[in-house]
């Protein structure tokens, strides 16, 4: 009987490892199985994400691709031959002849003539010039001796003297560049007691309360700044040497961007802003030479593409657009004007300036 018993336990405990050997081979397959599966789903998923990716790039692609044809077509239409698009006076201001100089000047499109105004209260060369509120506004600058914190305001209508203003820099500075913001004006760089590499916020409305936006990836005087889409882009200027470089900063984010460099390294050039373009015309590098080069330079892409160089080489010049066409006054020892007409792609040799300026300040006439 015990023979028996054992004998039919050896049989169960067979049947159940067989069983159990059965159960963890199929236990094995699934897991195999699902092994398989999961590998072949994340397959699936990093290609989609691969696909979503590209598409994403394809998109933003066609985006850019978009808004550089909208912008083009903007400038196709303002040069459509017929369209006549209104051309205000041009003021320009203070500079330097041998000597810093306070007169003003104001250019007349209907007459073809530069006509003196009044002067400024004191000497400004290497000085900035604004608009606000229907006013010209002449930041800082050197009188030739030493340099001012001072501004001084004027609508530069026939009669009317300037006046100071009662906003003031935070610091003696000349060689900086301005432009406005909302209520503010915005400065940057520039020669004070050193090299500056700060930009300045200065509110023009009470209590004309100043603070540091921001601080520049590095110093430098002598080089420009224009507003694009909330973004601040500064072009060249010198430090230790003329600089490449062009630098955004955007106002909204407050970060930093260093774009695509200019062809060469530029300072006491001019700048002006032109559809989603920057125009820089003129300079000097490396503290030798005078230029006659001018370059349109892409806020978008960051290309550089050479337009015809002007009639006259000019270093220290100043530069306008109005009504469709560009305007470049001065330089060293030049009190000649010429403006660049886009749609023709030409110079036009405009009547001379009543006096020679190098590192004068120029603006369009607000009213």
């Amino acid at each position: 009987m015990n023979e028996k018993m054992t004998e039919d336990n050896a049989k169960l405990q067979k049947q159940v490892n067989d069983h159990n050997t059965k159960l963890q081979k199929q236990v094995d397959d699934l897991s195999e199985k699902m092994t398989e599966d999961n590998a072949k789903l994340q397959k699936q998923v990093d290609e989609l994400s691969e696909k979503m990716s590209r598409m994403c790039e394809m998109q933003i692609e066609v985006m850019m691709k978009v808004t550089q044809m909208m912008t083009e077509v903007k400038q196709l239409k303002q040069m459509i031959p017929g369209q006549q698009l209104v051309r205000k006076s041009i003021i320009i201001a203070g500079g330097e002849n041998k000597n810093s100089i306070n007169s003003v000047e104001i250019f007349s499109w209907e007459n073809k003539t530069w006509t003196l105004l009044n002067p400024m209260s004191t000497c400004r060369s290497r000085a900035s010039a604004v608009t606000y509120q229907g006013e010209v506004i002449i930041s800082a600058g050197t009188d030739g001796k030493k340099s001012t914190d001072t501004m001084e305001t004027s609508s530069c209508d026939a009669s009317v003297e300037w006046k100071i203003s009662p906003v003031k820099l935070s610091e003696l500075c000349r060689g900086h560049a301005a432009i406005m913001y909302k209520d503010s004006l915005i400065l940057s760089g520039g020669i004070a007691s050193k090299t500056s590499d700060k930009i300045y916020k200065i509110s023009m409305v009470p209590p004309y309360s100043t603070k540091i936006l921001a601080t520049m990836p590095e110093p430098r005087y002598d080089h420009t700044m224009e507003l694009f889409e909330d973004k601040l882009f500064i072009f060249g200027g010198c430090y230790e040497g003329a600089k490449d470089t062009v630098m955004m900063y955007n106002l909204v984010t407050k970060e930093w961007k260093m774009m695509t460099p200019l062809p060469f390294a530029v300072d006491e050039m001019a700048t002006v802003l032109w559809q989603n373009n920057v125009i820089v015309l003129g300079g000097r590098n490396n503290f030798t030479g005078c230029k006659d080069t001018v370059v349109m330079y892409n806020l978008t892409t960051g290309e550089s593409k050479y337009l015809p160089s002007m009639k006259h080489k000019r270093r220290g010049c100043a530069a306008v657009v109005t009504g469709g066409v560009l305007v470049v006054m001065g330089g060293e020892h030049v009190k000649s004007a010429e403006a660049f007409h886009f749609q023709e792609q030409v110079w036009e040799e405009l009547p001379d300036m009543n006096e020679a300026r190098k590192y004068a300040s120029a603006v369009v006439k607000p009213n």
